[in-house]
C-alpha cells in the first residue's frame, strides 16, 4: 500500500506507479492478441488469431489459460485457441516438484551435454503420457541414446549401398521390400493419429518400435541376401536396385517422420540422402498413402518371421549354437522354401525339406503346422536329455518355492510392487519350465 511505501521511504515521500509495469497475471490474459498488434487491426492479428493449440502444465490453468480465454472472448469475440494440451510436470525421482530451494532441479544443459539434444528430447517425449507426471531419472535417457545410435548405424549401412543407387535403373522389389514399405505406411498412420490426438508419447513409441524392431532387426537383415548377392545379370542387378530404392525411400520417410522429436539427427540424415532438396524442416510430413499396402507380402514375411523365431527359441532351449546347421522338415513348406536364403542367414537352416518326423526331432508349431528339426548327429541326445532333466528339476524347484512364497498372507501384507515382482518371477519360471518340458518330450 501507499502508506507502507511512504513509511519506508520517509514521511512526505511522493511515489507514482511505473507506467511500463503490467501485472504478470493480467499481462498473460492479453498475450494471445497483444503480441500481434492489438488494439490495432494488424495483418498479423488477422492471420494468427485465433491460434490452434496452447500447451501448458496443469498448475497454471486458472492463472493463465482461463484468463486468456475470457479476455480473448471479451476483446476479440473469439477464444484465443481451439485446443489446450495439458502436459505433465517433470518431477524428481521421489515425485517432488523441482525447486532450486530443494536442490532437486535437473539442468537441461547438463543433460544435453551428457546425452545430446535429440536423445534428451526423445526421452521427455516418450515419457509424456497423458494424465501422469514424469518422474525424472537421468538414466532414462541412456536408452534413447542407444536408439539414436541404432538409427545412425542403420543409416550408415544404407548409405554403403546408396552410393550405387540410380533412380532411373530397372528395379524389382522382393517380398521383403514390399513388406517394409507396407509396415512403414502402417507406422506412419499410427504416428499421425497419435500426433493428431496429442499423444506424443505414443508417436515416439511407434517410431521407436518400427525403427528398432522392424527396420533394423528384420528388414536390414533380410535385405542383405539381395544387396550382397553375387552376379551381374539383369535379374540380380534389378533386385539390388530395388533394395536400394526401398532403403532410400524408407530413410527419406523416417527422417521426416522423426523430425519433430529428433530435429538434428533427422536433418543430418536428410542432407546425406541422395535426391533430397533443401531442409527436412520444409519437407512434407509423410502420409500412409505414400507407402502401398501388400497383404500377400505381409502374410508371407509374417510366416517366415514366425519360423525364424521358433527355430531361435529351440536353439535357446536346447543350448544349440546360433550357427549350428539344422534341417527343417514339414508337410507344407513351399512358402518357407522360397525363403531358404533368409532361413539360412537368420536361423541357420541349411535345408528346407518336405516330409514328416524322422527320429529324434525338435518340433515347432508355426501357423498351426508342425515343423521338425532333426537332431540325430546334431547333438549328443543322451547328454541333452541329462542336461534338460537337471534344468527341469531346478526350474520346478523355483516354481514351487515362488508359489509357496505367494501365499494369501504374503499378498495381503506385502507392498503391491513387491507382490507384482514375485508374480512376474513366477510367471517367467513357469514359462521356462513349460519350454524345457516341451524340449525334453521331443527327445523321447
Amino acid at each position: 500500500s501507499s502508506d507502507v511505501c511512504s513509511s519506508d521511504l520517509g514521511a512526505g515521500a511522493e511515489i507514482e506507479q511505473d507506467e511500463d509495469v503490467l501485472d504478470t497475471w493480467f499481462s498473460s490474459a492479453l498475450w494471445p492478441f497483444s503480441t500481434l498488434g492489438w488494439p490495432q487491426k494488424t495483418p498479423e492479428l488477422e492471420k494468427y488469431y485465433p491460434t490452434a493449440v496452447l500447451i501448458t502444465a496443469f498448475d497454471i490453468i486458472f492463472f493463465w489459460v482461463a484468463r486468456m480465454i475470457f479476455s480473448g472472448i471479451h476483446h476479440m469475440g473469439l477464444p484465443p485457441f481451439k485446443d489446450v494440451y495439458i502436459h505433465a510436470l517433470v518431477r524428481d525421482e521421489q515425485g517432488q516438484k523441482m525447486s532450486k530451494t530443494k536442490g532437486n532441479v535437473v539442468d537441461p544443459l547438463v543433460m544435453i551435454e551428457k546425452s545430446g539434444v535429440d536423445a534428451f528430447r526423445y526421452t521427455l517425449t516418450a515419457l509424456a503420457a497423458p494424465g501422469r507426471d514424469v518422474l525424472w531419472n537421468p538414466a532414462r535417457a541412456e536408452g534413447y541414446v542407444k536408439f539414436q545410435n541404432k538409427m545412425w548405424q542403420a543409416f550408415r549401412f544404407a548409405m554403403m549401398h546408396l552410393d550405387h543407387y540410380d533412380p532411373a535403373a530397372p528395379r524389382t522389389l522382393s517380398a521383403y521390400d514390399h513388406w517394409i514399405l507396407a509396415r512403414f505406411g502402417a507406422a506412419v498412420a499410427r504416428v499421425r493419429e497419435a500426433l493428431d490426438s496429442y499423444k506424443f508419447n505414443e508417436a515416439a513409441s511407434e517410431i521407436y518400435a518400427f525403427t528398432w524392431d522392424e527396420l533394423c532387426d528384420w528388414y536390414l537383415e533380410l535385405s542383405k541376401g539381395t544387396l550382397y548377392a553375387e552376379g551381374d545379370d539383369a535379374e540380380t542387378a534389378a533386385a539390388r536396385q530395388g533394395a536400394r530404392h526401398v532403403l532410400r525411400t524408407v530413410f527419406d520417410g523416417l527422417a521426416r517422420l522423426v523430425h519433430p522429436i529428433m530435429p538434428f539427427l533427422s536433418e543430418e540424415l536428410w542432407q546425406r540422402l541422395p535426391g533430397t532438396e533443401g531442409t527436412v524442416m520444409l519437407a512434407a510430413y509423410p502420409k500412409a498413402a505414400d507407402y502401398p499396402e501388400d497383404a500377400r507380402a505381409l502374410d508371407e514375411v509374417a510366416h517366415l518371421q514366425a519360423a525364424i523365431v521358433a527355430v531361435r527359441r529351440i536353439r535357446a532351449d536346447m543350448d544349440l549354437k546360433a550357427r549350428q546347421p539344422l534341417r527343417m522338415r514339414g508337410a507344407e513348406v513351399t512358402v518357407l522354401q522360397a525363403h531358404a536364403r533368409a532361413l539360412g542367414d537368420l536361423a541357420g537352416i541349411e535345408a528346407v525339406e518336405q516330409g514328416g518326423r524322422e527320429g529324434a526331432c525338435a518340433t515347432a508349431v508355426v501357423r498351426g503346422q508342425e515343423l521338425y528339426l532333426p537332431l540325430e548327429g546334431v547333438i549328443d541326445l543322451d547328454a541333452e536329455r541329462t542336461r534338460l532333466d537337471k534344468q527341469i528339476a531346478k526350474t520346478s524347484k523355483d516354481v514351487k518355492g515362488l508359489s509357496r512364497r505367494l501365499n494369501p498372507g504374503f499378498k495381503a501384507k506385502a507392498p503391491a510392487h513387491v507382490v507384482e515382482e514375485f508374480e512376474a518371477k513366477l510367471a517367467s519360471a513357469q514359462e521356462r519350465l513349460a519350454s524345457l518340458e516341451s524340449a525334453r518330450a521331443q527327445l523321447g
